[in-house]
């Protein structure tokens, strides 16, 4: 879903993902339970949902859980993961105008060839958002890439609004499973969404 994969290895870092009880929602027949990710999870997705960098994607995402800097939720059909997305509680990881600091931001965002066009994605964020509220937060944010129509036209019918305040360098880096650094870096535009 709004994958651009031609871009970095965290590719999905501005494309288009609680608690521990059972939050599972239902479209098309297609049942999802979307929940924190655990330790036990990270086989799991690695097999199924395999990034750059491979196990050390989900696994430092999981380790940001654990310090307490984001959620990385992940949307589950039959057993598999089908989505993640991660909710960066500092907020957008860019050099941002002061109003929009401190703004949590949704990243890290995927949903699985086989459970796209079933609303995952859909979902995914507004559980995020949910988790969002719930912390005492009006606001939410995510970047993305302005060449990215599908993405953009998805974050603006859910509520989101270009931030105007232009293209933002996102720089990254990243080692992957064979231990071969990579780098490189993006002008992405800054979306934010007022929660009601």
């Amino acid at each position: 879903m709004f994958l651009d994969r031609g871009k970095s290895p965290l590719f999905c870092y501005y494309q288009v993902m609680t608690t521990a009880s059972k939050n599972t929602t239902k479209k098309n027949n297609f049942d999802i339970d979307i929940r924190l990710c655990r330790n036990k999870d990270i086989n799991l997705l690695v097999s199924e949902m395999s990034q750059y960098g491979k196990s050390r994607f989900h696994i430092k995402r999981l380790q940001e859980q654990k310090d307490g800097l984001s959620d990385y939720l992940i949307a589950w059909h039959d057993g598999k993961p089908v989505g993640h997305i991660l909710i960066s509680w500092a907020g957008y990881n860019v050099e941002l105008p002061s109003e929009l600091q401190k703004v949590p931001e949704l990243n890290s965002f995927e949903v699985a060839e086989k459970a796209q066009g079933k609303a995952v994605g859909y979902r995914m964020i507004k559980k995020a958002e949910a988790l969002v509220k719930k912390r005492g937060f009006d606001r939410v944010g995510l970047l993305v890439n302005p060449n990215n129509k599908r993405a953009i036209a998805l974050y603006e019918k859910v509520g989101y609004k270009d931030s105007e305040t232009g293209l933002h360098l996102f720089k990254w880096d990243t080692i992957d499973d064979h231990g071969k650094e990579l780098k490189g870096s993006e002008k992405l535009l800054a979306y934010v969404k007022q929660l009601a």
